[in-house]
């Protein structure tokens, strides 16, 4: 599941240099889907303490975290903050 997520990653990075796919929304949940299939993984591996898998998970997620804020900042995402 780790490679398939960096494999994935990868491949959206690339794809993320068409400014076409930076407005994909197909794209957008692509990325967000595998940041929370990340995310359950990274957990997942935190309580069985497989070690190896945590550190590629978490090296893997700064990427994914920087083309995903990427995406969602250029469709047009707004964030503020609500008192």
């Amino acid at each position: 599941m780790v490679n398939y997520i960096e494999k994935m990653t990868k491949l959206s990075s690339l794809k993320l240099k068409n400014s076409e796919c930076l407005q994909c929304n197909i794209l957008r949940e692509f990325l967000l889907s595998l940041y929370k299939m990340l995310k359950e993984l990274i957990d997942e591996a935190n309580r069985e303490l497989f070690n190896e898998v945590l550190n590629r998970g978490r090296e893997i997620e700064k990427r994914l975290k920087k083309l995903l804020l990427t995406v969602l900042t250029l469709q047009g995402l707004s964030i503020s903050e609500r008192d």
